[in-house]
């Protein structure tokens, strides 16, 4: 034990450095695996936060499409009331039916996304995102003005009714079918003569100008909460993109399809090309006959976009054909902001 100790005390400074040595090896070592613990949970976050920038991209999608059809439901009050469009029978009884057509309730895929979330809860940014998509999931728990009438309680429908008409439900994805095609097409199989012939002395009716004018104030405040729903999915996307600049939309195959195009609706559509400078960007110059075109994901029908306005206008899923002139164009789609434009150019460069 003596022989020892007297070692111990001959050799001390060199157990000291040993001992540090082991130890600085062993907290190194800690160190090393913390840090790439918080590396790989920082990767994965950021794959949840291109995952979640996408579903609320596809939640903007949806209530893009419900404003707009508010705004289509609004301006078709106006121009009854004020004799500002002619519209053909078929149409004011679409028209009119769908008036009692609102947004079915939504739940955004966010919800679910949060579930499979790695989550460092030290992280503040990654605490604040969180707090924020929380936040957002709740506040898009809204009751649409429409949603606080009955859902038996459809004033334009029933007044129809009780003038002979039956009874029709018109929704925005049937409007988008019948803008797309002709409604003559559509006449016989809907509405027959006497339907047709009786609407339009139906217009000067005092009951139904009040509930056209009770409809348009209800239409105004649905309108007003879509845009404010998406103004709300777009701070949350610029959050997740402040905190992973490379995100990016999952489209990988955008391109343009229709009749204004040699190969109709029928063939493959043209290819767009991708401009990295921004999110969702895409680009073609293209020469263009009289006719319509939508842009479509994947050359299937799953993911498209049409829209109501040309040769600028707000992109809408499963929407609208674009009715476009004959001519040579730089097309630009951008679905980051869900606007597309036809800029004319002089000739073919």
């Amino acid at each position: 034990m003596k022989k020892i100790i007297d070692l111990i005390k001959e050799k001390w400074g060199e157990y000291v450095i040993e001992i540090l040595v082991i130890t600085l090896g062993i907290f190194g070592a800690f160190i090393l695996n913390n840090w790439n613990e918080s590396r790989k949970q920082n990767e994965r976050f950021k794959i949840f936060t291109e995952q979640l920038y996408n579903t609320v991209d596809k939640d903007i999608e949806y209530y893009n499409n419900q404003e707009l059809f508010y705004s289509q439901q609004y301006e078709f009050i106006e121009n009854i009331l004020n004799n500002l469009k002619d519209y053909s029978e078929e149409e004011l009884l679409i028209y009119l039916f769908s008036l009692d057509s609102y947004h079915k309730d939504y739940k955004s895929e966010s919800e679910l996304l949060l579930n499979f979330m790695d989550l460092n809860e030290e992280n503040e940014k990654q605490n604040k995102i969180v707090r924020e998509v929380v936040s957002y999931l709740l506040s898009n728990e809204y009751t649409d003005a429409e949603n606080v009438q009955s859902k038996n309680d459809y004033p334009i429908t029933d007044f129809l009714i009780n003038k002979g008409y039956l009874k029709q439900d018109f929704g925005i994805g049937m409007i988008n079918y019948f803008e797309n095609n002709p409604i003559s097409d559509f006449a016989s199989t809907i509405f027959d003569s006497n339907d047709l012939n009786k609407i339009y002395p139906l217009l000067e009716n005092q009951k139904l100008k009040k509930l056209l004018i009770q409809k348009k104030h209800i239409k105004s405040f649905s309108k007003a909460i879509m845009s404010n729903t998406v103004n709300s999915c777009k701070l949350i996307q610029k959050l997740l993109l402040d905190y992973n600049p490379k995100i990016k939309l999952l489209h990988n195959e955008i391109g343009i399809i229709g009749d204004a195009m040699k190969g109709g609706w029928f063939e493959e559509s043209v290819p767009m090309n991708r401009d990295d400078s921004k999110i969702g960007l895409w680009k073609k110059k293209l020469n263009l006959k009289k006719g319509k075109v939508k842009f479509i994901n994947r050359g299937d029908w799953l993911k498209n976009w049409g829209g109501n306005s040309f040769p600028n206008g707000k992109t809408m899923s499963d929407g609208l054909d674009i009715k476009v002139e004959e001519g040579y164009y730089n097309i630009t789609l951008d679905l980051e902001n869900k606007i597309y434009s036809f800029e004319m150019l002089d000739s073919i460069k």
